[in-house]
């Protein structure tokens, strides 16, 4: 899980967003953006899914090649809205750096966000899955500790 291969952060800028909150940090020398929920723990969901999807990266910031960001927004607005208006999870983080975007959800079923997800993935997307039971909220509570 991301807990065990996150990168080492250090703080530089804080936003406060309706909703969110965004963070840029570095890591590894490279900037790495977040964007955090305001939000408090849904008993309901206590599994954490995270996808990670690689991209073709700015290889002097390793983020996304500008033409990438416009797919970024149109799968936040097509899969990523429709997960919560489908009550199969709740979005609550995205880190974006070092040539992939990582999405944090909490639901109640990874079968059911995983099957939706891959109905989603564009062709030739690389996305990697990872789960576990994260019935206190504690990876998002670290992530929330990041931008107070």
């Amino acid at each position: 899980m991301s807990k065990h291969d996150r990168p080492y952060i250090v703080m530089i800028v804080k936003g406060d967003y309706i909703g969110w909150l965004g963070v840029e940090a570095k890591s590894e020398g490279f900037p790495l953006l977040l964007r955090i929920r305001k939000t408090t723990p849904e008993r309901a969901f206590g599994k954490l899914c995270v996808f990670t999807w690689k991209y073709s990266e700015d290889p002097l910031t390793r983020l996304p090649l500008d033409k990438f960001y416009s797919k970024i927004e149109r799968f936040e607005k097509l899969v990523l809205d429709e997960i919560e208006r489908r009550k199969l999870g709740l979005f609550v983080v995205s880190e974006t750096g070092l040539g992939r975007i990582r999405y944090y959800i909490y639901t109640s079923c990874i079968n059911d966000l995983v099957t939706f997800m891959h109905e989603r993935i564009y062709p030739g997307e690389s996305v990697e899955f990872a789960s576990d039971d994260d019935e206190t909220w504690s990876e998002y509570a670290h992530f929330r500790q990041l931008a107070d």
